[in-house]
Formats: structure tokens, sequence, C-alpha cells
């Protein structure tokens, strides 16, 4: 991609809020840097917060992280789904929109 590089900010990213919070202006610019298993960690964490509300009425009240709160069985396949994800993207060739518009597309295809 022209004009994507290498940008401190995505240091900061977090799984927990990355499909959670709107893109932000300087997304589009910094390339996607973690290495193919902290990706995998990174999508599948993201993931399973993303999921974590739709399961919260099943989960125990003492449950508070989005692993405690997910079952078990769907976070193998979200594992699976990022493991996949991961092996077939180009990561480190995509900036950090594209990452994440890859995920919504990539998940699009699986429910269909």
């Amino acid at each position: 991609h022209e004009g994507v590089g290498v940008d401190g900010r995505v240091a900061s990213l977090t799984p927990e809020d990355f499909l959670l919070e709107d893109d932000q202006p300087w997304h589009a610019s910094a390339r996607w840097v973690l290495s193919e298993e902290d990706s995998i960690k990174f999508v599948s964490n993201a993931l399973i917060s993303h999921l974590a509300p739709i399961y919260v009425p099943f989960a125990s009240n003492a449950a508070l992280d989005p692993s405690e709160i997910v079952p078990l069985d769907v976070q193998a396949d979200v594992r699976a789904f990022a493991e996949e994800f991961v092996c077939e993207e180009r990561l480190h060739a995509m900036s950090v929109s594209d990452v994440k518009d890859g995920i919504s597309a990539a998940l699009g295809e699986k429910e269909t």
C-alpha cells in the first residue's frame, strides 16, 4: 500500500477495543506489524471481546473477563477462524483499517 508505514500508535491497540471502537484516521496509514502468532492471539482476543456481551446472560456472575464469559467451544472456533484468517492474509502488507475490514469481510463469508 502506498503511504502505509510503521506507526508507533499500533502498539497502543488493544484486542478488547479493536472491533468495538471506530477507526481512527491514522489506522489507514499504519501498517500491521504484529508477528503471525501475535496476530492470531490479537484477532482471537478481539473477536472474543466482541462476542462476550452476547454470552453475558449465560455466564457465571463471577465471570468478568471475556475469556471467562465466552464458552470454550466458541473460543476454539474463534481461534481456528483467527488462524485461518492470519494464514490466508498477508497482514504485514495491510494497514490497521485493512485488517479490521478483512476480519469483518471474512466473518461475513463464514455466516453465509
